[in-house]
């Protein structure tokens, strides 16, 4: 196989590029070459960059990048590759340029300002004034960015606007009038179709300044087309050929509107005016004219919509008044040579915020606002002497400053109309109560006792939360007074009220008076016990408790309310001795007598029999707790066998032994029970 070799290669090399816009791209370079051709390819500047790898062996492809132009100027570079130079042209930025800040405002006083200019390396550009007003204090050439400064002189007349220009960029100043303000009179002149001559008076400070011109042709000004402070315009109208026209004087930045006249013209209109309601509406007017005239409107106030600026002929016109929340208004609205009077009454209305005020007793001072528009009248009505500050009269919105004053007596109100609106004022009453003494503790019986409402003479007060049992208290009453009740006797629980009077409490606690009786207050129980009852007699809702119930006796509960029917169970007795309670309830005495048990006895067993040896065994006495009991008859071969004992009893006896061949036997008498023993004799 041959080795790759240059010497053999012919190659053709096609670029799919030949030119770049400034924001740079992408471009291919294809080789054409023989199998055994080995090639690269390089650049011969930095911005035009192949994409690795940027070599190869026969036929092949290379990427290359072109990286963005910054400057305006427009480059060249090439690639090269087996011999072979492709060249790549790159166009340079479009001068564009951006202005930080693009506006700038000044006061009649004048002053300095600057703004920055961007644009891209290469790019010239040269600051240009609008107006001999404006001064660049850096003016000449420049070049990609820069600044801009200037100066504006002190303002002597009207507001005016100029400009800087930069690199097709404008750069707006805006500068405020002098402080001059100018009236012109008259403010409408109108002439025929003939024309003629007129003056405009102008009065304004000394030394502002002002100059008079015409925004049409057929009005020029004659004299006073400049002048300083009070002077006189004076100007010719041109004789009308056509159709009716307006044209406008402006002096000092004030405007007198010239209304002429088509030649031959004459107009009317119908109705020559009309009156509206505060709710505004529709409304018509027809003006009347040959066909060919032309007329135009003025005076149209910004309420009024709908009246055309201008029309021909004949015309039926349709308009709308806008709903009126203000004062009476009108306007003289100029239809052709005629003046059209719309008229309309004021739609005041009136709100107060707030609507009212709750003063302490001690008095205080407070505001309220009158909302209303500008020029609305009002009234106050309704003002009494304790309330002071509230004007009789105003007009427009107004904010009222009130004071009250402290009361010494009953509570009051007031209710202020203010326009058609309420402001309510309350005070509460300035009373003080006081009751001496504040309490009283009857004893169950009741009785009859009294207290003192101490307060100032003509102070109302009334009295609650009376109880039937308490007699005697007002339900109301005036100023000081001693109140004498009585408080019935007390049959049941404990009570108490809190009487109010005037607000103070005056409190009374009678203690329980409940009484109880037992029915019957006794019972005689036998010794095997058993069940019954007893029934406790008292009022309703009367509480008890019992105590001293023994554990022999149930069913006693330990407390209740109101008359019950008790019943108990007593236990059996199982003791020869009687017992007995006193069980209390209610703070009576109930009595329980128990017999106590006959004593009978028994024995465990009635017999025992011993074989010769010594034994020894136990036997149970069987009787009441506290029945006595004796042994007799016992022979001396028995031993352990007490010779008395009282209630139950369990003992252990022995039989000695029996060394006789004979057997022997005993009848022991054991509790009035014979027990016997029998033992067999020695083998």
């Amino acid at each position: 196989m041959l080795n790759p070799s240059l010497d053999r290669c012919t190659m053709t090399v096609a670029n799919s590029i030949s030119s770049v816009g400034a924001s740079g791209g992408n471009g291919r370079l294809t080789v054409t070459a023989g199998r055994e051709c080995a090639w690269s390819v390089t650049s011969n500047v930095s911005w035009i960059t192949p994409t690795p790898p940027a070599g190869g062996q026969g036929d092949g492809i290379v990427n290359y990048v072109v990286a963005a132009n910054p400057t305006a100027d427009v480059r060249r570079g090439t690639l090269a590759t087996g011999g072979q130079i492709l060249e790549v042209v790159q166009e340079g930025l479009t001068c564009q340029f951006s202005l930080q800040p693009n506006s700038q405002k000044l006061d009649a006083d004048g002053g300095t300002g600057s703004f920055a200019v961007e644009g891209p390396i290469g790019c010239n550009w040269t600051p240009t004034a609008s107006h001999d007003w404006i001064t660049i204090a850096d003016g000449g050439n420049r070049t990609a960015n820069g600044s801009v400064n200037f100066r504006i002189p002190p303002n002597t007349g009207a507001g005016r606007e100029g400009s800087i220009g930069v690199g097709g960029q404008v750069f707006a100043i805006l500068q405020t009038a002098a402080d001059c303000g100018f009236q012109l009179s008259p403010t409408n002149r109108s002439f025929d179709g003939a024309g003629g001559t007129g003056t405009v008076t102008v009065t304004g400070p000394r030394n502002c300044t002002w100059t008079a011109s015409s925004n049409v042709p057929w009005i020029s000004v004659t004299d006073g087309a400049s002048g300083s402070g009070n002077g006189t315009v004076r100007f010719a109208v041109q004789a009308n050929p056509g159709a009716a026209r307006n044209g406008v004087l402006t002096v000092g930045g004030e405007r007198s509107t010239v209304t002429q006249l088509q030649a031959d013209c004459s107009d009317s209109i119908s109705p020559a005016g009309q009156t509206f309601t505060a709710a505004g509406g529709q409304g018509t007017v027809t003006i009347s004219t040959n066909s060919i005239c032309t007329w135009n409107t003025s005076n149209v106030p910004a309420w009024v919509t709908g009246m055309p600026p201008s029309g021909t002929g004949t015309q039926v016109i349709a308009f709308t008044v806008e709903p009126n929340q203000g004062p009476d208004r009108s306007a003289a609205i100029i239809l052709g040579g005629q003046s059209f009077a719309v008229t309309q009454v004021g739609g005041c209305s009136i709100s107060l915020a707030p609507g009212g005020h709750n003063a302490p007793a001690s008095g205080s001072a407070s505001s309220f606002a009158v909302n209303t528009a500008a020029g609305c009248g009002w009234t106050s009505s309704g003002v009494p002497v304790w309330i002071t500050g509230v004007p009789a009269s105003g007009s427009g919105p107004q904010t009222i400053n009130f004071s009250v004053a402290a009361n010494p007596g009953v509570a009051r109100s007031a209710n202020i109309l203010i326009g058609t609106s309420t402001f309510a004022v309350s005070q509460p009453s300035g009373c003080t109560f006081s009751l001496t003494p504040s309490s009283h503790n009857p004893s169950t019986s009741g009785g009859a006792s009294s207290f003192a409402v101490n307060t100032s003479a003509g102070c109302d007060w009334t009295s609650s939360g009376v109880p039937e049992w308490i007699t005697g208290v007002p339900a109301s009453g005036s100023g000081p007074q001693t109140i004498n009740f009585v408080v019935a006797a007390n049959t049941g629980v404990a009570r108490s009220a809190n009487i109010l009077v005037g607000g103070r409490t005056f409190a009374v606690s009678q203690p329980n008076g409940c009484t109880f009786s037992l029915t019957p207050e006794s019972h005689d129980s036998p010794a095997s016990g058993g069940t019954s009852s007893f029934t406790l007699d008292t009022s309703a809702g009367c509480e008890w408790t019992s105590n001293g119930v023994p554990e022999w006796i149930t069913g006693v509960p330990p407390g209740g309310t109101s008359s019950t029917l008790i019943e108990f169970t007593v236990a059996a007795n199982i003791s020869s001795i009687a017992r007995s309670a006193t069980i209390t309830i209610g703070g009576r005495a109930f009595t329980v007598a128990q017999a106590g048990a006959a004593c009978t006895y028994s024995l465990s067993s009635n017999s025992y029999s011993a074989s010769a040896s010594r034994e020894s065994s136990r036997l149970s006495v069987n009787t009441a707790l506290d029945c006595p009991w004796t042994s007799s008859d016992v022979p001396s071969w028995v031993k352990g066998i007490p010779a008395s004992r009282t209630g139950p009893t369990t003992f252990t006896f022995t039989v000695v032994e029996n060394t006789s061949h004979s057997s022997r036997t005993a009848k022991i008498s054991i509790a009035g029970r014979t027990f016997t023993v029998t033992q067999a004799g020695a083998p």
